[in-house]
């Protein structure tokens, strides 16, 4: 992968609670996955456009990374903007913490 090619959409799982309530857990990882996808439109909704926020679905983050690959595979496939013409597509780097 060369360097300027995907647009990094990054994960932070780290500041989830884990603990014994599942529904609380599953509650965080469902925001914070939400507001990674988010802050990807943030950085780059010059090239994305900036109703691309209203592409967030709050129940179900799945659906908001559909939307966004979708939206990012849409932008490259118009190949109006000469800013991303050597973006290939969406690359996720996930934030891994170990320890306590």
């Amino acid at each position: 992968m060369k360097p300027g090619q995907y647009f990094i959409l990054k994960f932070d799982f780290s500041s989830i609670e884990r603990g014994m309530d599942v529904k609380a857990t599953a509650q965080d990882l469902k925001v914070v996955i939400n507001e990674s996808i988010t802050e990807f439109y943030d950085t780059y909704s010059e090239h994305l456009g900036e109703d691309a926020k209203g592409l967030i679905h709050h129940t179900f983050p799945q659906i908001s990374l559909k939307r966004c690959v979708e939206r990012v595979r849409n932008t490259i496939q118009k190949k109006s903007n000469k800013a991303i013409a050597d973006i290939q597509g969406v690359s996720v780097a996930p934030l891994l913490k170990f320890g306590t």
